[in-house]
């Protein structure tokens, strides 16, 4: 920065000495030496040095002290060169400037002063570049001073919006409205407080601050700063804070509102009365004010066997009463429509819903059916057991305690469902095919043989048997003209026990064509077959004959003995 020092009178003297000296990164000084009065250069750490004002007016002999102006070089528009002047009483400060730039002159008394702005001596701002100055006027008498020139900066604030209000600043300067325009330092940091007028509302900044809290603008360049002032809400209009309504009004769900409105189911936003506080409509609870509440003890009714509880009435589904009231429990769960929890289930066979309940707040309850008895098991094991029992249904179970061994007696003794399912066989077993049939007892002249302890016995089960019958007595029958022969008849008769279904009886005078002869003989019931037997009167007459038994329709088997009697008479001509 380059710096000079003038004095009025002397500045075309031929004497007029200059000097300069590069002191620090964007500082110039300039020495002078007028009418034998010297400046003396002092070191950079001596800065600034005091200037001896005294003297006679009108260009008396200049301070012999020596004197040095300082600029300050850390603005970004530092001054480029200045010189210091006394005119009469005035001290006259010309520097080089900047277009559009403002500057400002401070002066302190003493070294270890802070600068100080000087009373009544105007910031300048510069209309184009070139040389500029500003004048302390009377500062002869202050008898010594230090300066320096600064650029400075505008703070301009401005008011929108329809409302009212007024800006200050800190440090003061600002107070807008009537002073909305400040010049400061670089760097300073001024806090602007905006105060809304009555029935006004502040609601933000504009410009170098945004939002609605503290405004501190740092002062490095021209700045400007609006305040929005905004009128207060009146009766009924939107709001979101108290503050935006008028005095006596309250801010109730967005409206101002005539009343605070805290009572529950108010309202002052509801259609038709706006600002004013009112009663929320039945059925409605547009602010949720109205809890949620349980319907256990009502009953929405049976669907099928279950009954079903109501379902709980929710927060969101709660409403009003119309009287600033929320509906009881009552009202919320006698309206509710839909169906809740299972409150019991009736068994479907052994229970029928009760006729009147799972209603209102009557409980659901089942009516016991009869649904008869059941009979398991077979024989000793048999019970009959109801079917149902309290409402619940019962398993018929045998008497399985009851078991025994099973005997051929028609009952399931040993419970197992099957009957007469033991260990049975004749002593006659196994004589199961021709080549190992029985022979029974032979049978003489006239004599009945009965064989009662024969069993077709278990399924599958086939019997054979000889019968042998043999002439006994010694008498002829004469059965022809010299008295030389004689006949016989033998009757095989078959006895099927009851509840065997029926067996196949086959009889036969050769074991190998036994099976060629037969018939059907059903439970119960007996059947004969007869053969005729020729015969001699001069020796002892002797026959067999074969029987085979077998099942025939179901179960074509039984435990119980079926009977074979064989009749053998003789003394007949046939």
């Amino acid at each position: 920065m380059k710096m000079e020092s003038h004095v009025p009178g002397s500045a075309g003297d031929s004497s007029c000495r200059r000097a300069k000296w590069r002191l620090f990164a964007g500082f110039t000084l300039i020495a002078l030496s007028l009418g034998g009065f010297g400046f003396q250069l002092l070191q950079s750490t001596e800065l600034p040095t005091e200037l001896n004002l005294g003297g006679s007016s009108g260009g008396g002999a200049p301070p012999t002290d020596g004197s040095r102006f300082v600029v300050d070089g850390t603005s970004a528009n530092a001054v480029g060169s200045a010189s210091i002047a006394r005119n009469g009483s005035d001290i006259l400060v010309t520097f080089e400037a900047a277009d559009g730039a403002t500057y400002r002159l401070e002066r302190k008394l003493n070294m270890g002063d802070a600068w100080q702005s000087i009373s009544g001596v105007n910031d300048l701002t510069a209309m184009g570049n070139g040389s500029a100055h500003i004048t302390d006027p009377g500062a002869i008498n202050l008898g010594k001073a230090f300066y320096q020139v600064t650029n400075v900066f505008p703070l301009s604030v401005s008011q929108t919006g329809l409302g009212t209000g007024s800006i200050n600043s800190s440090p003061a300067g600002i107070d807008c409205g009537t002073d909305c325009t400040e010049n400061y330092s670089p760097g300073a940091a001024i806090t602007l407080s905006a105060n809304p007028g009555t029935n006004s509302l502040f609601t933000g900044w504009g410009g170098a601050c945004t939002g609605t809290g503290s405004c501190i603008v740092t002062m490095n360049a021209a700045k400007s700063v609006s305040a929005d002032f905004a009128p207060k809400v009146a009766q009924g209009g939107f709001c979101n804070t108290q503050a935006e309504c008028v005095a006596g009004l309250s801010c109730v769900d967005n409206v101002c509102c005539d009343s605070a409105c805290t009572g529950t189911c108010e309202a002052c936003n509801l259609a038709g009365s706006v600002g004013t506080c009112s009663a929320v409509p039945a059925g409605q609870d547009p602010a949720n004010e109205c809890g949620g509440v349980s319907c256990a003890a009502y009953y929405y009714g049976f669907e099928g066997d279950t009954c079903y509880q109501k379902a709980d009435v929710t927060a969101a589904q709660a409403s009003c009463s119309g009287s600033r009231t929320c509906r009881t429990v009552a009202q919320e769960c006698t309206a509710q429509t839909a169906r809740g929890s299972a409150q019991l289930t009736c068994d479907n066979f052994c229970q029928d819903p009760t006729a009147g309940t799972c209603v209102g707040t009557t409980a659901g309850t089942c009516t016991n059916v009869d649904q008869g008895s059941a009979t398991c098991g077979l024989g000793v094991c048999q019970v009959t057991a109801p079917r149902c029992i309290n409402g619940a249904p019962n398993t018929c179970v045998p008497a399985s305690g009851a078991a025994t061994t099973e005997t051929c007696n028609g009952i399931d003794d040993n419970c197992d469902g099957i009957i007469d399912n033991g260990s049975f066989s004749d002593g006659y077993e196994p004589n199961n095919d021709c080549n190992s049939y029985h022979t029974l007892p032979t049978v003489g002249s006239n004599q009945t043989l009965t064989q009662n302890a024969l069993t077709l016995y278990p399924s599958g089960d086939v019997d054979y048997f000889r019968i042998n019958a043999t002439e006994t007595d010694s008498t002829c029958a004469c059965c022809d003209t010299f008295c030389t022969k004689e006949d016989y008849r033998l009757v095989v008769t078959l006895t099927v026990p009851a509840n065997a279904g029926s067996y196949v009886f086959c009889t036969s005078t050769a074991c190998g064509t036994v099976a060629n002869s037969c018939q059907t003989v059903n439970t119960g019931t007996s059947a004969s077959s007869t053969f005729s037997l020729h015969g001699s009167c001069f020796a002892t007459d002797s026959y067999s004959v074969f029987v085979r038994v077998t099942a025939g329709a179901s179960p074509g088997f039984q435990c119980h003995p079926y009977t074979l009697t064989y009749f053998f008479e003789a003394g007949v001509c046939l």
